[in-house]
């Protein structure tokens, strides 16, 4: 049978201390993508400024959460795989300017009203959600199971204050449809159809 990824999204229903770690883990995401960008902005300046090219990497970024850790002791609270996904999204996100060729990524702000972070290692046990630093489960709409392995999970929220889970996976089975011979029609919703026409202006020699 075929497989494919696929997206399932989720409203979920977190009670107060859930939302509070919650809120926690977006704090400290957004923190960690707008500190890593400002340093590696800085280090990227003064690279050029020597010479050399500098590039966004996991690597590099790494180091660079270290130092934000021993710096900033409460993000050490934080799900680990949420700060590694911030910088993950950064890097991505660098990319994609690189091949646009144009603009460049502003940093994340407060003030915006979809506020979310990535992670890892997250389960459906009896119809709940399991999120790593969150010790009880998450109240959630499952109105469809989950077919294929989790590979991430994306927790939003929204500018009404509801919160939504959207759950990335592989090797979803798809049924492929049989062949059928048989011709399908669609409706466009057009009332009148009219072919293009080209006009050819006639040119005169003297």
């Amino acid at each position: 049978m075929k497989t494919v990824n696929k997206s399932y999204r989720y409203r979920i229903y977190p009670n107060k201390e859930q939302q509070r770690i919650l809120e926690f883990n977006i704090g400290s995401a957004r923190f960690v993508f707008n500190h890593v960008k400002a340093m590696y902005e800085t280090y990227r300046k003064q690279a050029k400024e020597r010479g050399f090219k500098l590039y966004a990497n996991r690597k590099l970024f790494n180091v660079i959460l270290n130092d934000l850790k021993k710096s900033y002791p409460f993000l050490k609270e934080a799900n680990s795989t949420v700060l590694q996904k911030a910088y993950d999204n950064l890097i991505s996100a660098y990319k994609m300017v690189g091949k646009a060729n144009h603009g460049w990524m502003k940093f994340k702000s407060l003030k915006n009203p979809v506020q979310s972070f990535r992670t890892l290692n997250i389960e459906i046990i009896d119809g709940k959600l399991k999120l790593p630093k969150i010790k009880s489960l998450i109240a959630i709409k499952y109105s469809r199971p989950i077919r294929g392995d989790i590979l991430t999970a994306t927790i939003i929220r929204n500018n009404s204050n509801q919160y939504f889970v959207s759950i990335n996976v592989k090797n979803s089975p798809v049924k492929s449809l049989k062949k059928t011979n048989q011709n399908v029609g669609i409706d466009l919703g057009l009332k009148t159809w009219q072919p293009s026409v080209m006009v050819l202006n006639q040119v005169e020699y003297s």
